[in-house]
């Protein structure tokens, strides 16, 4: 019989998609009212990959992508999704989202993005919420899988979520020196 464990925290990200108009500071600084401060960003980046959102938000995007330095317990994941539909409402407007907040998990070995889509790869986190592995850490590196969205296979994209990685493992290290997990 196995032993159950609780789980290691792990690093909150978001990947933030801007309509031309919507000023980031705005958006930066809800979002760390809500999760805490960011310890990363990117970009920004224009958002190239797909047309995707362009009927609802426009056609000049512009994608970040952000680490915050709270750690989250994995089973939370499902909340955040449902914390970042709320954010993206405050920019609303009748014609459709102005802003796009797609957060994940990021640990040692992988990238969990959240999503209210269901699809063959996705697992039912609960309350509407699918998870989803769109990246393995292999050989040195982030690696895609045959599902991953193409901005996430980018260059820029799989650097930004690398210095993610390093700013994690050393508060994992931290976490560790400290005794955690704590001893049964």
């Amino acid at each position: 019989m196995g032993e159950f464990f609780s789980f290691f925290p792990e690093k909150m990200i978001a990947a933030l998609l801007l309509a031309g108009e919507v000023s980031g500071d705005e958006v930066f600084a809800r979002l760390e009212e809500t999760w805490g401060p960011l310890d990363y960003r990117s970009g920004p980046f224009d958002f190239t990959w797909t047309g995707y959102y362009g009927a609802e938000m426009g056609e000049k995007l512009t994608r970040f992508y952000l680490s915050f330095e709270a750690l989250q317990n994995p089973e939370t994941l499902a909340g955040l999704k449902h914390q970042s539909n709320r954010l993206e409402d405050r920019w609303r407007l009748p014609s459709g989202r102005r802003v796009n907040i797609d957060p994940g998990l990021l640990s040692l070995g992988r990238v969990i993005l959240a999503s209210t889509k269901p699809a063959d790869q996705r697992i039912p986190l609960g309350a509407g919420v699918y998870g989803e592995v769109t990246l393995i850490y292999r050989g040195g590196a982030f690696q895609a899988l045959p599902w991953t969205y193409p901005d996430f296979r980018a260059p820029e994209t799989l650097a930004a979520l690398a210095a993610v990685r390093g700013i994690y493992k050393g508060q994992r290290r931290a976490l560790l020196k400290g005794g955690f997990p704590p001893k049964s």
